[in-house]
């Protein structure tokens, strides 16, 4: 038998001095850092992602804000107590850099373009994301400075266009000025890609380098006009972070859905599950060829975290995170036969291959409401839809019941607070008008008078704050930003569905007048592209002349059926800049549905 050793003999820990002076990350792990900066090494080696070094005055004070921050439903802390600790915007020193122009173009991508391009809610943590992934990450240093240049290159055209006409030449210069500004932006981002590449085969890249890579890719694309490419691009970071989380054997993803949380935070972040969550939302309003039966898959996926939704939302992060999460399944929803064809002679299906027409008394989209459950309906099937879609609506509703002192409170304050609210706002609003897949003809949207006003209503209002702190900007540096684009979609999108099925004209010329003032790109949509589709569609049914007007009184009751398009479809070859455009109307001599096709060029 083996003796056992006395108790005074176990062996003891040293005792070591704790660091107060570490990065957040390392001391959050309790192990020693070796406090180098920018980032320290030991973060470096293990691959983790070093968040900096605490200001001295805040030290002291970030254990004990910490430990009050609190928990709440979900993944996003209360904005009341300074839960967050604000730490240092890592600047990469002059010797990461080959030339001092890599290092101008650097400068103005953390300067200014890295929080420009950010999603409005929470900027700084996305602006700390990709910097320090850049201090660390050649590829995506690399990838940083192309988007500079480019933009840098849309700043130079827009002074050649608005200085052609000056009579001294001026355009021609800033024009010469954009070409050598695009093809440093070409040559940076082809490095860019070689040392992604190289880095991938090698197999020094993890999931977190890998999806930030995707962001960063999807940008430049999206900023350069390829949104197949930039789509593309999503999609492959959605693919990646959907096969990591599977991975994840010690924890239950279905508490962790995408867009919501992440089963491994160590590895990769809520924050980052949650930029992927928006991103499919924004893929599946441009283009996406999953099949069917895939969206069928995953229209389930977060309902029982959506059932937690606290019934007051704390701070505006915490509400855009459910408020996807919901949207997600609707569009998984909408983009579902809730059906399998064939099987039930009751379906039919009629005009685009989302519009469902249910047999007797749902044969509209008045039909489908948050008690709808209630209702007598024909066989197991259409309980399952109605149920479902009743249950999508439930939820927005409460959302909107969560959200509204929210609201509330921004529209005293005003500011950026009240941007990102009526964004959220508008986006909800949004999101109900899913009942339109039980549309049983064009007539049947109509009834979505009081939302299509309410989203007209609150982008004017958000258009109009957001100029308002534009104003404040130029007051402060005198510059407009470099440039208009956002990775996260905003109003484009809703404000298109108003274009598209909204028949009230001073509603719809509204909605469009907005559309061409908010001249802002967001995420894969351009708002002059949505615009001149939208101009084609209402010129077609006679609520816009042929000049383009906005302004004029008539047609301004809602129109009759045999003036509304139907069908419609738009192919966009972003290549050549081109929309082909095409639907069905009815024409006034023959009384027959004839083809109506057009081409948009930008």
């Amino acid at each position: 038998m083996q003796a056992q050793v006395p108790d005074r003999y176990e062996r003891k820990r040293a005792f070591v001095s704790k660091s107060r002076s570490g990065c957040v990350t390392c001391r959050a792990r309790r192990i020693k850092c070796d406090e180098t900066r920018p980032v320290c090494r030991r973060c470096i080696i293990s691959e983790k992602v070093c968040q900096g070094y605490l200001p001295a005055t805040s030290r002291r004070t970030s254990k004990s804000s910490q430990s009050s921050s609190g928990s709440n439903s979900g993944p996003v802390k209360s904005s009341k107590p300074a839960a967050v600790p604000q730490v240092f915007i890592i600047n990469v020193s002059s010797t990461s850099f080959n030339t001092e122009q890599e290092h101008r173009y650097f400068r103005l991508f953390s300067d200014s373009i890295v929080a420009e391009i950010a999603p409005e809610c929470n900027p700084e943590r996305w602006s700390r994301l990709i910097l320090q992934t850049c201090a660390s990450v050649e590829s995506v240093r690399y990838a940083g400075i192309a988007i500079a240049a480019l933009g840098k290159t849309l700043e130079a055209s827009k002074s050649s266009s608005r200085r052609d006409s000056d009579g001294l030449g001026q355009g021609f210069r800033y024009s010469q000025e954009a070409k050598v500004h695009h093809q440093y932006a070409l040559e940076q981002y082809h490095r860019a890609i070689t040392l992604m590449r190289i880095d991938i085969a090698s197999g020094r890249q993890n999931i977190r380098t890998m999806l930030i890579s995707c962001i960063v890719i999807a940008c430049f694309e999206s900023l350069h006009g390829n949104q197949d490419i930039a789509s593309k691009q999503i999609r492959a970071g959605i693919d990646l972070l959907n096969d990591w989380r599977t991975r994840q054997r010690h924890a239950d993803v279905s508490r962790h859905p995408l867009g919501f949380s992440s089963p491994n935070p160590s590895e990769v972040e809520d924050f980052l599950v949650q930029a992927f969550g928006r991103m499919e939302v924004q893929l599946m309003t441009f283009r996406d060829a999953r099949s069917a039966e895939c969206h069928t898959s995953l229209r389930s996926e977060g309902r029982e975290v959506a059932i937690g939704m606290p019934a007051t939302f704390e701070n505006l992060e915490q509400a855009r995170v459910y408020l996807d999460l919901t949207m997600r399944r609707i569009l998984h929803f909408s983009a579902s036969p809730p059906f399998r064809l064939g099987r039930s002679q009751a379906y039919e299906i009629t005009g685009s291959r989302n519009v469902v027409v249910l047999p007797g008394k749902w044969n509209s989209c008045a039909s489908i409401t948050a008690s709808a459950t209630s209702l007598p309906v024909g066989n197991i099937e259409e309980r399952d839809v109605v149920a479902e879609a009743a249950a999508l609506l439930a939820e927005l509703q409460s959302w909107e019941k969560a959200f509204d002192p929210l609201l509330q409170s921004t529209l005293v304050t005003r500011g950026a607070d009240a941007i990102i609210a009526l964004t959220l706002s508008v986006n909800a609003t949004s999101a109900q008008l899913f009942r339109c897949v039980f549309a049983k003809s064009e007539m049947d949207t109509d009834m979505f008078l009081q939302e299509f006003k309410h989203i007209v209503w609150a982008s004017a209002l958000q258009v109009s704050l957001r100029e308002e702190e534009a104003q404040k900007r130029r007051l402060v540096d005198g510059n407009d930003p470099t440039l208009t684009f956002s990775f996260d979609l905003g109003i484009l999108m809703p404000l298109y569905m108003v274009l598209m099925k909204c028949r009230h004209g001073p509603t719809r010329r509204e909605a469009l007048k907005i559309l061409i003032q908010h001249k802002r790109r967001e995420g894969l949509w351009d708002n002059d592209v949505l615009a001149g589709v939208a101009r084609w569609v209402m010129r077609l049914e006679g609520q816009l002349d042929e000049a383009g007007a906005t302004d004029t009184n008539e047609n301004d009751e809602v129109l009759g059926l045999e003036r509304r398009t139907r069908d419609r479809r738009v192919r966009f070859d972003w290549t050549e800049r081109k929309a082909y455009m095409r639907c069905m109307q009815i024409d006034t001599a023959t009384g027959q549905l004839v083809e109506r096709n057009e081409v948009l060029k930008w």
